[in-house]
């Protein structure tokens, strides 16, 4: 049996997923990262392609996974270009979409939200239905998925954060 080394971190007792920094700092670093998904999300609602080219890596990969109507898993891979082409062809608004409830866990550079969303601003959530308190889509005004997203982003310049990721589901 080998033994591994303790990283710093871990030396000074800090949880795997929390930084070691100071409470104000991390709450700081939370909210640029939310801040980021946010602007994803404004992109897509203001049909705004060179925004999202900004805050997404190059190779980002998006995942829809769902089961088909045997019970089986399946799924989807989209590339960045599929996005970009689709905001330059869709209207300011047809792709509107909200996140509720972001979980983010951070170490040093990488970070990971779980979170639900609406896609439309006028979608009410209601707490008791199942689709809506998970994750409801809606493509001008039509019902299409639900589920959570997965998505995960890594640090680039001071303050700023990256889409690498992102992984949802379709229930």
């Amino acid at each position: 049996m080998s033994s591994s080394k303790l990283t710093a971190a871990e030396e000074d007792g800090v949880p795997f997923g929390v930084p070691a920094s100071h409470d104000d700092e991390r709450d700081e670093v939370i909210e640029q990262i939310v801040e980021t998904v946010h602007r994803v999300f404004d992109a897509f609602a203001n049909s705004e392609p060179s925004v999202f080219d900004s805050l997404v890596d190059e190779d980002a990969r998006f995942v829809r996974t769902a089961y088909d109507e045997d019970g089986s898993p399946e799924y989807v891979s989209y590339s960045k270009d599929y996005f970009l082409s689709t905001l330059t062809s869709v209207k300011k608004g047809e792709l509107e979409e909200q996140i509720f409830e972001p979980f983010v866990q951070r170490r040093d550079t990488m970070a990971h939200v779980w979170c639900r969303y609406v896609l439309n601003k006028t979608t009410t959530i209601h707490r008791n239905d199942r689709v809506a308190s998970r994750y409801a889509m809606k493509v001008g005004g039509e019902p299409r998925y639900a589920g959570v997203k997965s998505i995960q982003l890594r640090a680039a310049a001071e303050g700023q954060w990256r889409i690498v990721n992102v992984c949802d589901t379709v229930d």
